[in-house]
């Protein structure tokens, strides 16, 4: 079994790469004119919301997220963040391979934070099984629309 303070590092780093694809996606939005770029960003911004919300849930007042670059786990998470700034002034295909990107960071972090968290507890596990498996919808998502564009 996990320890609490393992379980809040887990917690931690998913919360973190949630808020980091939600503060993507809010300036994607700002930055594509494609209504169904906008639409589909909104979604998935809301996902991480909703995502981040219920992972809350699970560390209560343990887990807090840091705002500053000092922790080991913001280095992987500023992907996000930089992805977020490769949006402004590209074309529909650029947009959704930044995303695209963004999405494969996610994906990693949820990868990670199952392989190497064989401790906690069941129902954690199941649901951060069920939020990558979202996710992974979202990329392929991400991945047809870029690809479609390519044809």
């Amino acid at each position: 079994m996990a320890t609490t303070t393992e379980i809040s590092s887990v917690l931690k780093d998913l919360i973190q790469i949630n808020v980091d694809r939600y503060n993507g996606c809010q300036k994607a939005i700002e930055d594509v004119q494609d209504s169904d770029l906008k639409d589909m960003f909104m979604r998935m911004g809301q996902q991480s919301l909703n995502f981040k919300n219920e992972l809350e849930g699970y560390g209560g007042s343990d887990v807090h997220v840091p705002t500053d670059d000092t922790s080991a786990a913001s280095k992987v998470h500023r992907a996000w963040i930089d992805i977020k700034s490769a949006f402004t002034g590209k074309d529909r295909h650029s947009v959704l391979a930044a995303a695209e990107t963004g999405e494969d960071t996610i994906l990693k972090t949820y990868k990670e934070a199952l392989n190497d968290n064989t401790g906690l507890p069941t129902d954690l596990i199941q649901v951060i099984q069920r939020q990558k498996q979202e996710l992974l919808q979202s990329h392929n998502m991400v991945k047809a629309l870029r690809d479609a564009k390519l044809s």
